[in-house]
C-alpha cells in the first residue's frame, strides 16, 4: 500500500461514519491530482488537467456531497 492509499483509506475511515459515503469515482481523480502535484518537477499542463478533472467532478451532483468534498479536502491537506 503506497502513501496515497494509506492516506485515502484513513480519510474514508474517518469521514464515512460521520458524513456518509464518499463517491467511488473520486479516488482515481484525486490520486491523479496528488501524483501530479507531488512530482519533483510538476508540469503545469498535466497538473492543470488533473485539477480541472477533479473540480469538474466536484461540481456534479454526485461529486458535490459533504462526504466527498471533505475527503478531497482532507487528502489534499495531507500533502
Amino acid at each position: 500500500m503506497d502513501d496515497f492509499e494509506r492516506a485515502y483509506c484513513r480519510v474514508l475511515r474517518d469521514i464515512q461514519p460521520i458524513h456518509g459515503e464518499v463517491s467511488s469515482q473520486i479516488e482515481a481523480l484525486l490520486k491523479r491530482f496528488v501524483q501530479e502535484m507531488t512530482r519533483e518537477s510538476p508540469s503545469p499542463g498535466p497538473l492543470k488537467a488533473a485539477l480541472a478533472d477533479l473540480l469538474g467532478f466536484l461540481s456534479t451532483p454526485e461529486g458535490r456531497t459533504n462526504a466527498t468534498c471533505r475527503a478531497v479536502d482532507a487528502v489534499v491537506s495531507y500533502y
